[in-house]
């Protein structure tokens, strides 16, 4: 027992040390049940186990900072070519941003920064990207080569004011946070069979929609990524360029004037006349994307539902509550 601690030999190696020198006559056999009996069989639970590397999580930072990457798309039926998915992710709010491409080049780089500056309510600081000469001009090899602020990808950061960080040589874990995103997106694409490239980027803008707006995340507390951000604006507005809101799409409006934003107001003629020139609804409950139910909603039961006084008295009728009433229907 105290060779096979010692030595930490195998069983095979263990067998021929003591047939040398303790038992010319011992079978394998029994010098396995042997070192059973006293509990050393298993060599593996006598080696040290080297302590693993503790992977420290993201440095928390405000909202500004953005991961980009770019990932292959699949080439569909009707493309000559393979696609491009420019993406964003904001890493204090998980807020993203895609663009879609022919090609993987510099200006192209440009402009989806040009996009993500408009569109991002944040005020960017800082972005972090990999070393794609989409990105930067810097050189690893022989060639080695700093950036040298020329890129045209660096020229646009400079003029916007953004700090342009490149990540480690060989470090994909450095962009990890949009690796993981970029991640969830393979699932929509294995997930789904799209018949057309037109098809794919509209599932794709999609399910952007639906995350930065619905989905809970465990690393925001579940919420989602326009949640935290309003958060964030409420508790530091001077790091916005612009409120957070959310996209509309999702609420039904009843009230048929051109009136927009919040003076909307329930007009029981403008109701009872939009009603009486349409046949129904059709509504679908995308929270359970990228799997999605469709209800058609004849308006019969919407008429049904305003005289039971089961929609109130607001011109709006949220989806939830439409799926809400729907529900009632059906167990009735």
């Amino acid at each position: 027992m105290a060779l096979r601690k010692a030595l930490l030999v195998s069983l095979d190696d263990l067998l021929a040390v003591v047939r040398e020198f303790l038992n010319p006559h011992v079978s394998r056999s029994g010098l396995d049940r042997c070192l059973r009996r006293h509990g050393v069989g298993n060599l593996r639970d006598l080696q040290a186990k080297a302590a693993r590397p503790k992977r420290s999580g993201f440095k928390a930072y405000e909202p500004g900072y953005l991961h980009i990457d770019v990932k292959y798309l699949p080439q569909m039926a009707d493309e000559t070519s393979r696609r491009y998915l420019f993406v964003a992710i904001d890493r204090a709010t998980r807020w993203v941003f895609i663009r879609i491409f022919r090609a993987k080049t510099a200006a192209n780089a440009r402009r989806f920064l040009r996009d993500l500056e408009r569109a991002c309510p944040i005020r960017i600081r800082t972005i972090l990207t990999d070393n794609g000469k989409e990105f930067t001009d810097r050189l690893f090899g022989l060639r080695k080569r700093a950036a040298t602020g020329e890129h045209e990808f660096d020229k646009l950061c400079a003029e916007l004011g953004i700090d342009h960080r490149l990540t480690p040589p060989r470090s994909p874990q450095t962009n990890g946070l949009v690796e993981r995103f970029n991640g969830r997106i393979e699932d929509v694409l294995q997930s789904h069979h799209f018949r057309s490239g037109e098809e794919l980027e509209t599932t794709l803008h999609r399910y952007v929609w639906l995350y930065n707006q619905q989905l809970p995340q465990s690393a925001l507390g579940s919420k989602s990524p326009l949640q935290t951000m309003k958060d964030w604006h409420k508790l530091k507005p001077q790091l916005f360029r612009k409120q957070p809101y959310y996209l509309p799409g999702c609420d039904i409006y009843f009230n048929p004037s051109n009136q927009v934003g919040s003076g909307r107001v329930f007009n029981e003629d403008g109701f009872i006349a939009k009603l009486t020139g349409i046949k129904g609804f059709i509504l679908s409950d995308i929270v359970g994307f990228p799997v999605v139910d469709v209800f058609v909603v004849p308006v019969e039961n919407v008429i049904r539902w305003h005289r039971a006084g089961r929609l109130g008295s607001n011109a709006k009728v949220s989806r939830a509550k439409f799926l809400n009433e729907l529900q009632r229907d059906i167990q009735f």
